[in-house]
């Protein structure tokens, strides 16, 4: 039998009720969406240093530290090489603004896929100038090296060199 709102909530007597939703909210998901472009949101400078470039700002809620931490952590860099440029319209990507602790959660998945599929590209481009397979190569603090042969190695700075990443990624990118 179909319940009305007076109904239900005579049934239900006094009290609060607590509704939880196990998918986002379409008001809460981005309109828009984030760019698909891995350089809308990092930039390896040719010293090696990671600019990431994101449209939201830090209100004391800790994600300039958060956001640093996952693009360090995927890309294989030290913490102290990433730079954090937060809600510059000029220079980074389109967002809907900061609110409602949605950050991480939102921005997060695709700062870390950015960062994963940059590595993987520039895994790719160590593998050539190395002259290794994919699969000996291993990156520490942004320098990859040879399994067993730490003296072949190559920096991200130098694989980069402050350019725009163009070459297409083969295969999909693990977090």
């Amino acid at each position: 039998p179909e319940l009305d709102r007076r109904a239900f909530l005579k049934l239900l007597g006094g009290g609060i009720v607590v509704l939880v939703r196990l998918q986002p909210s379409g008001v809460l998901a981005q309109g828009r969406g984030y760019p698909t472009d891995i350089n809308a949101y990092l930039r390896i400078g040719e010293d090696g240093r990671v600019t990431v470039f994101s449209g939201k700002i830090e209100m004391g809620q800790g994600v300039m530290t958060s956001l640093a931490q996952m693009a360090a952590e995927d890309l294989g860099v030290g913490l102290d090489s990433i730079e954090m440029i937060m809600g510059d319209s000029d220079r980074c990507p389109w967002d809907m603004g900061t609110f409602g602790s949605l950050t991480t959660r939102m921005f997060g998945p695709a700062l870390r896929t950015a960062a994963a599929e940059a590595r993987q590209v520039l895994m790719q481009l160590a593998a050539k100038q190395l002259g290794a397979p994919r699969d000996r190569l291993v990156v520490e603090k942004g320098v990859v090296s040879v399994k067993g042969e730490p003296d072949r190695k190559v920096s991200y700075g130098d694989l980069a060199r402050g350019r725009t990443i163009t070459r297409p990624v083969d295969e999909k990118a693990v977090l």
